[in-house]
């Protein structure tokens, strides 16, 4: 079972890059980039 641990890994990486991706596009929300977009 050495891949549920290697998903486990990616599992806490991706959230770990979803949570600073967030704080990214919500940082560019407030400064107004991507409110043309929408």
């Amino acid at each position: 079972m050495k891949w549920l641990a290697v998903v486990l890994m990616l599992g806490g990486v991706g959230i770990n890059q979803s949570l600073f991706f967030a704080s990214m596009v919500g940082m560019l929300w407030e400064s107004g980039t991507f409110s043309r977009h929408r």
